[in-house]
């Protein structure tokens, strides 16, 4: 997708940059550890276009993501927040295609309440429109984002949705919602089986395995075994990309750092 955008480049800006989002997002979430170098390719050559004269939803979108990973978060947390009022209404199609990275416009800035939002109307929207094989994505974003509220009921259902749907369609989807729920409710036995699992089903290095050390992390913290919570953190870092799933992280690896402190001190 990459060497397709960059020969679009030459013809037809409009559909290079809409290559180089579908190439963005393949790139965010892929399980191979060079991923990250190809992300910040990606990014710089987003960069050296030339500027739209009249960006639309997903111009802003590209450039505020492009700009994240070369620039860091807070050079990109302003272009993000600009491209949110502009990806509030986007058509069925362009949800389809690429409307799980504009949910990831919401995360990538700590906006809850827009991440909520923009998963929830993408998913009623692809159930109206029937197409349940471009809804896992969207169903997971809004499980984990109903997970981090503490609506575990819903969460739980939302995974019994993709399971389905992923049966129905052929689609194979890593457990992000269940590794959520099972970090945050506290259950060892039934967190390690899950973490377990999607390791072994996914690999051992990549975003599944950096989520499945995440909900490690998550879970530890909770029961206050702080030096296994950093070094799940610890492994979780080392295998995110460089976007908000590697700010999830930083909270964990926080927390176990102060509190295993202040455990010593007292």
């Amino acid at each position: 997708m990459l060497k397709a955008a960059r020969r679009l480049e030459s013809s037809n800006l409009d559909p290079a940059r809409e290559t180089y989002l579908t190439a963005w997002g393949a790139a965010a979430l892929s399980e191979d550890l060079d991923a990250h170098g190809v992300l910040l390719e990606i990014s710089r050559a987003v960069r050296a276009l030339p500027a739209p004269l009249n960006p639309r939803p997903v111009d802003l979108l590209l450039d505020g993501l492009a700009l994240m990973i070369t620039e860091g978060h807070a050079a990109g947390a302003p272009a993000l927040q600009r491209a949110i009022g502009a990806l509030t209404e986007i058509p069925v199609d362009d949800i389809v295609n690429w409307g799980w990275l504009a949910t990831g416009a919401s995360v990538a800035v700590w906006d809850y309440e827009g991440w909520h939002d923009s998963s929830a109307r993408h998913v009623q929207v692809l159930r109206d429109a029937g197409a349940l094989a471009a809804s896992p994505v969207h169903l997971t974003y809004l499980g984990m984002a109903v997970a981090w509220a503490g609506d575990f009921a819903t969460a739980a259902s939302l995974i019994a949705e993709v399971d389905s749907v992923s049966a129905a369609t052929g689609s194979r989807l890593p457990p992000y919602i269940l590794l959520r729920l099972r970090g945050m409710q506290g259950r060892e036995d039934e967190a390690s089986a899950a973490i377990a699992s999607a390791i072994e089903l996914f690999g051992g290095e990549g975003m599944t395995a950096a989520r499945a050390h995440w909900a490690a992390a998550v879970l530890y913290n909770g029961l206050a075994r702080y030096a296994e919570a950093a070094a799940a953190a610890q492994r979780a870092i080392s295998g995110a990309q460089h976007h908000w799933m590697y700010m999830w992280v930083l909270p964990e690896l926080f927390e176990s750092g102060s509190l295993r402190l202040l455990r010593g001190a007292s």
